[in-house]
């Protein structure tokens, strides 16, 4: 019930980790509270929510990473995505985008997650499989091989 943001995200995460049997009660509590710049509680949400079994939120997750949102929504996606441990295409994707956005932010975190998601073999074939497909500049496609 607190107004700062930032407290209700820590809260929420704290409290459903803390006491995992009340988890429904908490996001049921929090289910309309959007938070931020970067939509910090929905996102945060999201993520538990997909922790406690509701999958059909990964779709959400997804699409918050898109270039149809801000670099800050989208660094708290690809956050909750690698926290989540989970990859597609479409996802490899737009973290590939994020990797050579403008803003050093979204880089940062966009690499910090194709490096995570490279290390393991399942999701090392997505993110080869993605760069192939695309025409990509020879100088981008050299700046992806240099981190992975």
């Amino acid at each position: 019930t607190d107004f700062s943001y930032p407290n209700i995200e820590l809260s929420l995460s704290n409290l459903i980790n803390s006491f995992p049997k009340d988890a429904e009660k908490y996001l049921s509590e929090t289910k309309n509270d959007i938070g931020w710049r970067g939509k910090n509680i929905k996102i945060m949400w999201m993520k538990l929510a997909v922790q406690q079994g509701k999958l059909k939120y990964i779709k959400d997750l997804k699409d918050f990473t898109t270039q149809s949102y801000g670099f800050e929504t989208r660094i708290n996606a690809i956050k909750a995505l690698k926290e989540l441990n989970y990859l597609d295409s479409e996802t490899a994707g737009n973290i590939i985008k994020g990797y050579f956005y403008w803003n050093y932010k979204l880089v940062r975190v966009a690499k910090d997650a194709l490096i995570y998601f490279n290390q393991q073999s399942k999701y090392s074939k997505i993110i080869n499989k993605y760069i192939r497909s695309q025409k990509l500049k020879n100088l981008d496609t050299k700046r992806l091989n240099n981190i992975l």
